[in-house]
């Protein structure tokens, strides 16, 4: 089994714990610490990590109904800088440059799903349909693995359609949570009856029941016009994870 190493999160995750107190030595003997058990608990041999160049990624620019993470704060923890340029400089890592990690992992699981596992706390990558590992996190957020198939991951996908995405403010639909979704979710038998819930919610939400465009400002007070459909295709284009997006040529219509 590959593991396909979710490595944006560990800068974070380690530099929150491990303050400026913390010896370098100290804090790159955990990266390695950390890495090392990311592979004996997933089960794997062999292994490809993956960071995001987060300047270059196509969805700050395509998000116009909120900004893209635009609530996260930009400080980073005290060791970021160490921990990432570790990882960058000792182990096999690719860079996602245009894009995020996720959507290369995405793709790369996708390839051979049987023989890789998705490794990260992302709850972002059950849109992706193979084996996924999650490290425990403190107690709220337990170890686990566990296989996601096609139409689980295709279900999460719209679900988060409906939802939004809280941790990278994408809105989803006003009003809607998570009981609400998965009432509304909960009948449909296929990818399309979830297409045609989704986009009904989007018209009914953001048009009263009509796709005819509305505006909606920005905060210099700029109008951007769109059809809630247009809305419902932003906010597939942020959530969607994998470079190949032709499976969102079906929110054009």
């Amino acid at each position: 089994m590959k593991a396909l190493i979710d490595c944006d999160i560990l800068p974070y995750e380690l530099g929150a714990v491990l303050d400026e107190t913390v010896s370098i030595r100290k804090v790159l003997e955990s990266t390695d610490k950390k890495i090392e058990e990311i592979l004996n608990r997933s089960g794997s041999s062999s292994y490809v990590g993956f960071l995001t160049e987060s300047r270059t990624n196509f969805r700050i620019g395509e998000a116009t109904v909120a900004p893209y993470k635009g609530h996260r704060s930009s400080e980073k923890p005290y060791h970021w800088n160490n921990i990432r340029d570790h990882i960058l400089e000792n182990y096999h890592i690719e860079v996602a440059v245009g894009c995020e990690a996720d959507d290369l992992i995405g793709d790369e699981c996708l390839k051979d799903i049987g023989n890789t596992i998705i490794c990260s706390r992302d709850k972002d990558m059950d849109t992706i349909p193979g084996w996924h590992y999650r490290w425990k996190c403190g107690e709220r957020q337990p170890e686990k693995r566990y296989y996601v198939n096609d139409f689980e991951a295709r279900y999460f996908f719209y679900y988060q359609m409906l939802v939004g995405d809280q941790a990278d403010n994408i809105k989803g639909i006003i009003g809607v949570g998570d009981k609400k979704a998965k009432k509304m979710l909960e009948e449909c038998d296929s990818e399309e009856e979830m297409l045609q819930v989704v986009k009904g919610a989007y018209i009914n939400v953001y048009g009263g029941g009509s796709n005819e465009e509305i505006y909606y400002e920005l905060p210099d007070k700029t109008r951007i016009w769109k059809r809630p459909t247009e809305i419902m295709r932003e906010m597939a284009d942020l959530l969607w994870i994998g470079v190949d997006r032709s499976y969102l040529r079906r929110f054009d219509a």
